[in-house]
């Protein structure tokens, strides 16, 4: 039997992933990694947050481009997508092209059809979209959460978000006990690192309060990860 759409079956956490487990590297060649610095704080200040109970529709659905919220789908995945879209598969956030061998955790080729391939789960409407961007088909719909007000950041006025000011004053406080940049050598240096982060978070830095401080850094840290930490927090324990 098919389970209701559910607000926590589109939740999901941070994801590491490795997709090359050794590289030999050349001579003079670097290798990097992306790392998305505060990324829980990040999320919660220029995210889209529903500010209103949604409206719930289990027939005669729209396009999904006019919906904002959780869709609960069934899609069919393309083949050869480097990085898939999101799925819960066995209680486990997965990345796969293929449900059932997301299932049976098959490391061989993929000789499925195209039924068992199908997957079923609760995206955000975000998601979903780039999904079909990336040439997922949304084969049949069975419930939509639509939320007509939804406020969110604008990161070019640097206005709006119901926890902007919130967020902003914690990474304020981390940013300055985190002390100068290693390559803030100068005056000059220095000045342009407060004016790039003003430009970039909307966040005037106080000289004087720049200074190294680990305590005030771990607490702020703390504020700020905690925060989104709460608002996903289950409320049927103990």
């Amino acid at each position: 039997m098919l389970q209701i759409c559910s607000h926590r079956n589109a939740f999901s956490g941070g994801r590491t992933e490795a997709f090359k487990l050794y590289h030999e590297g050349k001579d003079g060649e670097q290798i990097k990694y992306y790392d998305v610095t505060s990324l829980y704080p990040l999320i919660n200040k220029t995210g889209k947050v529903a500010l209103e109970h949604p409206t719930i529709i289990t027939k005669n659905f729209d396009d999904i481009s006019n919906y904002e919220g959780l869709i609960k789908c069934r899609v069919q995945p393309p083949r050869g997508l480097h990085i898939p879209v999101p799925a819960k598969i066995n209680n486990k956030l997965m990345f796969s092209l293929c449900r059932t061998c997301a299932e049976l955790q098959q490391s061989t080729n993929c000789l499925h059809s195209e039924t068992e391939r199908a997957i079923t789960g609760t995206w955000v409407t975000d998601e979903l979209k780039k999904a079909v961007e990336k040439e997922y088909v949304v084969e049949k719909i069975y419930e939509v959460w639509h939320f007509d007000n939804v406020e969110q950041y604008d990161m070019n006025s640097k206005e709006g978000g119901i926890f902007t000011e919130y967020i902003n004053m914690f990474l304020k406080m981390k940013q300055e006990a985190s002390g100068w940049p290693s390559w803030c050598e100068t005056e000059e240096d220095k000045q342009k690192y407060i004016h790039a982060y003003l430009e970039k978070e909307g966040i005037q830095l106080e000289y004087h309060k720049i200074r190294e401080n680990s305590g005030l850094r771990s607490l702020t840290k703390l504020m700020l990860n905690s925060f989104w930490g709460k608002f996903g927090q289950r409320t049927n324990l103990p």
